[in-house]
């Protein structure tokens, strides 16, 4: 059996890392984070919440050999291992580029999450230049939405951007004819062990139960900072607990847009 690239295609802030590192604590498998971030141009990467851990699996890749990462990554990893779990999430530029690499197997997870959730969430950075940023990439990504990605309240623009993300990554998965699956974020924050296990055995693992406790291994990938924590217990962080807290907090933003 050839070894296998996972991708976990998903809008931002849908609990994609929260995903690889459960997937990626199978002896079998690997954490690798978000990749995509190789093949930019130096300096382009700046991302505040994620970091990138220093390791030699990593080292040398960049924009000059970004077509050969898996072949590096799996050269310099424990040969037991056969799945590395991607969690680049972009479609355009990154997940299309490798679909004529036949030396993989390629599967798909879409991680799907409650836009209400997403739009609380975009909410906690709210500020000028980053609304500004979102309409600029609403209209230059469908520019028939002008109008719309212009003048449309934040709440609608960032609803909109999240249809149309999760739309694009259905129709490329079907396009393609690819092999995948989809995981709802509810479904993984409150019924992690069955959700896991599903997805583990579909990815041609055995599952097993210390995947659960994520926090306990080390993983080279990149890592979120909310969810690096502390290696030797549980973070306690609503995505474990799995407490929607969107709910309470964007009572009044969903009732005041007629949500």
């Amino acid at each position: 059996m050839k070894k296998r690239i996972v991708y976990i295609l998903s809008t931002n802030f849908a609990g994609s890392h929260y995903l690889s590192l459960l997937l990626g604590s199978n002896s079998r498998a690997l954490h690798a984070g978000e990749l995509f971030h190789f093949g930019r141009p130096v300096g382009k990467c700046n991302l505040k919440e994620v970091n990138l851990k220093d390791s030699e699996v990593f080292e040398g890749i960049g924009p000059h050999n970004i077509e050969q990462v898996y072949d590096i990554i799996f050269s310099r990893i424990d040969a037991r291992i056969e799945v590395v779990v991607n969690t680049s999430k972009t479609i355009r530029g990154w997940a299309e580029r490798f679909l004529g690499n036949e030396s993989y197997d390629r599967l798909y997870i879409h991680l799907f999450r409650d836009p209400r959730a997403l739009v609380c969430r975009w909410l906690l950075n709210r500020e000028l230049k980053t609304e500004l940023r979102y309409r600029w990439k609403l209209l230059r990504s469908w520019p028939r939405l002008r109008p719309f990605a212009e003048w449309s309240p934040m709440p609608a623009v960032w609803m909109c951007r999240w249809l149309l993300q999760n739309r694009a990554i259905t129709d490329f998965i079907g396009r393609h004819g690819l092999p995948a699956t989809l995981v709802t974020y509810r479904d993984l924050a409150k019924e992690t062990e069955a959700e896991v296990r599903r997805l583990t055995e579909w990815m041609g693992l055995t599952y097993e139960p210390r995947q659960l406790e994520y926090w306990s291994r080390e993983h080279i990938g990149r890592r979120k900072e909310a969810t690096s924590g502390s290696r030797n217990r549980r973070p306690t962080t609503s995505i474990c607990a799995g407490k929607p807290s969107w709910r309470q907090s964007g009572r009044r933003i969903f009732a005041a847009i007629g949500w």
